[in-house]
């Protein structure tokens, strides 16, 4: 079902991005880029062509377009997928128009962030399978709010969240996500707050054994090992390895 600006459980800045919808067309200040990677037309919508992210998109590509023809694999035909730390909605629309989801519940605090997704969400017209409740909020291991966006040099790719200063609420994913019967698989791009996050997640990952693509800081390594130890997963594969951080898919033991 189409959600609604009047609906209720939108967060405000959700409500904001999507303010006005028989006028809206794009966020001010935003370009739509038109293009068809893998064969099928997609609309970007993107505002900074300093940033990473938006300047691949500009060209009319997924960002890491090959990871996720990759991982959209592993995902199950129709399966649920959570994109924690969802930015602009790169794996959100990719997921939704090429991986097969049946639902993709994108989360993400930064509201620079979330006017361009729900922009690019309604633009390719995926709103009945894109659950929008769970914007606006960050993800830690307790529900807490006071929390502020930062970010260098306007890039959104980088920014994370720090605490005090700002009104931006942070939740447990157990509670974002409590209802949810099934989860295929969770991505995780939280710039460091990984451990947090997944510290947060632990009665869903219990409950739906979903597949785990998360981006791990070099720094946070070894605790990262060990939390996965006690979920009882392994890695499945590693991608991406930079200065600071790695990409790795998680499969629970056994699979």
């Amino acid at each position: 079902m189409t959600l609604l600006v009047a609906d209720p459980s939108l967060h405000p800045a959700v409500a904001r991005a999507l303010d006005k919808p028989a006028r809206y067309m794009t966020p001010e200040g935003a370009r739509v880029v038109v293009a068809a990677p893998l064969g099928r037309a997609v609309y970007f919508v993107i505002d900074n062509g300093e940033d990473r992210i938006h300047r691949c998109q500009a060209r009319g590509e997924f960002y890491e377009q090959a990871v996720l023809v990759g991982l959209a694999r592993h995902l199950p035909e129709g399966g649920v997928f959570v994109d924690i730390g969802a930015n602009i909605g790169n794996h959100t629309l990719f997921m939704a128009l090429h991986g097969g989801a049946g639902r993709v519940i994108p989360i993400e605090p930064n509201p620079a962030a979330i006017r361009l997704l729900a922009g690019a969400v309604r633009l390719n017209r995926i709103e009945d399978r894109v659950e929008l409740r769970a914007l606006g909020y960050g993800l830690g291991d307790a529900d807490a709010g006071g929390y502020a966006i930062h970010d260098p040099k306007g890039n959104l790719g980088w920014a994370r969240l720090t605490e005090g200063g700002g009104d931006i609420e942070v939740r447990r994913g157990d509670t974002l996500l409590a209802g949810e019967p099934q989860i295929d698989m969770i991505k995780i791009d939280v710039e460091g707050m990984e451990i947090a996050a997944l510290s947060g997640l632990e009665e869903t990952i219990a409950r739906c054994r979903p597949m785990l693509f998360v981006e791990v800081d070099h720094s946070n390594r070894g605790a990262f090992d060990e939390l996965m130890a006690r979920y009882r997963y392994a890695c499945a594969e590693e991608h991406k390895a930079s200065r600071v951080n790695q990409n790795l898919l998680m499969v629970p033991e056994g699979r």
